[in-house]
């Protein structure tokens, strides 16, 4: 009997997502989350092209030679085999299998900003943290030399009367309240008065310093923060530590430390005051000061296996490709009123300023909130989707991504 006429339907799982390249075939399966990496070819192409043809529904029909190709064979065997997809025999008369094709609905940046825009009226709903900052030492610059090393506070009737515009009526999720000399900000308690007529969680960003004498200030307080975040420096010594950490046992609020850090010394110290207090929330911050390039190459850069074993949902996925999952729903407020959706970018107005407004300008603008991985050279990379979104510490290093792929993997 002759095979060689017999037809397959091949077809990938709803949960694998494919992409491609000149040079390589990428899966990705968001339910075992794994990937799977080929090196592309003429034949393997053309299967590609096909698979990715939404009106085939992710299933294909292909011969028993295809199978059987030297070109074709292992990436079929290996998809089938890592129940990425399967592949059956097509029986004549019997209907094409049906698969859920996974694509993000927008498909283009104007469609992103109608979605985001036009279509919804409630531009509030995507606002879900705010971070303020109550004073901020001013800027060392020639408009301002005779007021050099002052400490300029934020005006509370206009932060009042910014934050009661939405407050009561948008995803607000939390206020961060932050600040050169927080405790010092003139009305610090009446504003935390203010904040605790909703049920937003109200959070403190002290530096540790700010501690040594501070918790007693705190506990004065009526209404207390839902959560005091410390920030630790790089150098603290033990004592010190000990003497903060039980003054902040005192407050009876949950606390989150925040271990800033700048070297691998660094991390090997805050693990061990981790241990050392059982400590059961903690951060640790890696943080650029233009002098430690190396520790950031060797211990944030994300390495091909990094990417290769990453673990995200389907959801995740397509949230990359459609905004940026560190900036979207936040916005940061600055000492002098700036609003800002990322304080490295220019302000979208002030607290003066109707909050829709400054919203609509952001989800229009795609400075911050939108910003994906579609410009060189991450959108020549087949793993742009998989990579986080872009963040801070390349905006403070200057650099377009973090990777050691840096001219990306075609």
């Amino acid at each position: 009997m002759d095979n060689s006429r017999n037809k397959y339907w091949f077809n990938l799982n709803s949960e694998t997502l494919l992409w491609k390249s000149e040079e390589n075939v990428l899966l990705y399966n968001t339910k075992v989350q794994r990937s799977l990496i080929f090196e592309n070819n003429i034949k393997l192409d053309q299967l590609i092209t096909q698979l990715q043809d939404i009106d085939n529904l992710y299933c294909i029909e292909i011969a028993e030679a295809e199978v059987n190709n030297n070109l074709l064979s292992t990436f079929i065997k290996r998809t089938v085999s890592s129940r990425f997809g399967n592949i059956q025999e097509a029986i004549e008369g019997e209907k094409k299998p049906v698969f859920l094709f996974p694509v993000l609905k927008l498909q283009s940046s104007m469609n992103k900003v109608d979605h985001f825009v036009r279509d919804n009226k409630n531009m509030l709903s995507y606002l879900h943290e705010i971070k303020v900052h109550l004073n901020e030492i001013q800027i060392n610059d020639s408009s301002c030399i005779e007021k050099q090393g002052k400490v300029q506070d934020i005006p509370f009737e206009d932060l009042v009367s910014f934050l009661k515009t939405f407050t009561n009526c948008s995803s607000l999720n939390s206020i961060g309240l932050c600040g050169e000399e927080l405790l010092e900000y003139p009305q610090i308690e009446e504003l935390m008065d203010e904040l605790s007529e909703n049920k937003i969680t109200k959070i403190l960003h002290l530096p540790f310093g700010h501690l040594v004498e501070g918790t007693e200030d705190i506990l004065t307080f009526k209404k207390k923060p839902d959560q005091i975040v410390v920030i630790v420096p790089p150098v603290i010594e033990p004592d010190k530590f000990s003497s903060v950490y039980e003054r902040c046992k005192l407050l009876k609020v949950d606390m989150l430390w925040q271990f800033n850090i700048l070297s691998e010394d660094d991390y090997l110290k805050a693990e061990g005051i981790v241990d050392d207090y059982k400590l059961e929330k903690y951060t640790v911050l890696p943080v650029f000061n233009g002098k430690n390039q190396g520790f950031f190459e060797e211990f944030i850069y994300l390495t091909e296996e990094d990417i290769q074993t990453t673990k995200l949902s389907k959801r995740e996925i397509f949230a990359h490709q459609a905004l940026n999952t560190n900036y979207f729903g936040k916005l940061t407020i600055k000492a002098n009123g700036a609003v800002h959706a990322n304080p490295y970018m220019p302000p979208l107005g002030t607290i003066k300023d109707p909050i829709n407004n400054m919203l609509c300008k952001e989800l229009s603008g795609s400075s911050s909130w939108l910003k994906i991985r579609d410009m060189q050279p991450c959108c020549s990379c087949i793993y742009q989707w998989l990579c986080p979104s872009p963040n801070d510490f390349e905006l403070a290093i200057g650099k377009s991504n973090l990777c050691h792929l840096s001219n990306g993997r075609g």
